[in-house]
């Protein structure tokens, strides 16, 4: 159970409890280079994890955004 002055309960969302704690945790995922193999090489993977993250965001977007400009009413 969390503890501490800031500490938040779990909440449950409608979906099973060990998916809902996976999804809690999962900020951590990120961090755990930095803790097993050193600040320096965990800090290069945890940065290239956030990268790899933004640049997977970033081209759904692309892709997203070009169906929807050569959406038209002769390809639909």
């Amino acid at each position: 159970m969390p503890s501490g002055p800031l500490a938040l309960g779990m909440s449950y969302c409608g979906v099973s409890q060990p998916i809902e704690h996976l999804y809690q945790h999962a900020a951590m995922f990120s961090v755990l280079p930095i803790a097993f193999a050193g600040p320096i090489v965990g800090g290069l993977a945890t940065m290239f994890w956030w990268m790899a993250a933004i640049g997977s965001v970033a081209a759904c977007l692309r892709h997203l955004w070009r169906v929807g400009v050569s959406a038209t009413i002769e390809h639909l």
